[in-house]
């Protein structure tokens, strides 16, 4: 929101911007799902004999755990335990999931440690993390930054009185009071 309401800042900037943080923000993350499957394959698949069937396996469970997850995330978890939570509870089960794959592949001593270690101190930052800023997310900052002249952009972002807040599946929508009206913002 800061790039977005400087007023010499370039489009171009902003894009490039926004694709560095998104790219930072994923690579690891890709790299490590991408990594999870083989591992999963060649765990399950420690005979020459039912290796096809062992891969497929693997492939059958990957894909209802996919479609799971898509459905348990939307329609269960978000509702009941806020996007936060299910944001932490899906990366503590991936981190959990990781970790025992790693311990159940044919790997050292030394790189169990540091799954473990990594694991471990990976649960305890997502643990400490303080909750999100719901003015902050419902201001709709990608779209208002621009125009706003006060001197503390997150201030001026927040300004106003949350009457409602809700997190679904589909959407966050919340409620507002600002300048004398009531203002309805979905996802933001």
């Amino acid at each position: 929101a800061r790039a977005v309401a400087q007023p010499d800042m370039l489009f171009a900037s902003v894009m490039a911007l926004q694709v560095a943080l998104a790219a930072s923000l994923l690579l690891p993350m890709t790299i490590a799902l991408g990594a999870a499957f083989p591992l999963a394959v060649a765990v399950a698949a420690r005979r020459g004999e039912t290796v096809s069937f062992d891969a497929a396996v693997m492939y059958a469970v990957n894909t209802v755990g996919a479609v799971a997850g898509a459905l348990l995330g939307s329609f269960v978890l978000i509702p009941f335990l806020g996007l936060q939570h299910t944001v932490l509870a899906a990366g503590a089960l991936a981190i959990g999931g990781g970790s025992l794959l790693v311990l159940a592949a044919d790997v050292g001593r030394r790189t169990r440690f540091s799954v473990a270690a990594v694991a471990l101190a990976s649960l305890v930052v997502g643990a400490a993390l303080p909750d999100w800023n719901r003015e902050l997310i419902s201001s709709g900052a990608y779209w208002y930054a621009p125009y706003d002249r006060t001197p503390d952009l997150q201030s001026g972002l927040a300004v106003g009185e949350v009457l409602y807040y809700a997190e679904g599946g589909a959407g966050t929508v919340s409620v507002r009071r600002a300048a004398g009206r009531l203002v309805l913002a979905i996802d933001g």
